[in-house]
């Protein structure tokens, strides 16, 4: 695995360490609100991102 673009690649592990985050804050809650649709996405960033840095998808 080599990462092609770091910048792309730091910015997708960033958004991974919010939607951690965000998923942890919500654990006590039920339901499916805001906090956790902004951690869903932020995990599909975070995939994205990540695919790019490691050049797994060309944009």
């Amino acid at each position: 695995m080599q990462i092609v673009n770091a910048t792309r690649f730091v910015i997708g592990m960033v958004f991974l360490v919010v939607a951690v985050g965000l998923f942890l804050s919500t654990r006590g809650e039920r339901g499916f609100g805001q906090l956790r649709q902004a951690a869903v996405m932020c995990l599909l960033a975070a995939g994205i991102f990540t695919a790019i840095g490691l050049g797994w998808l060309d944009l």
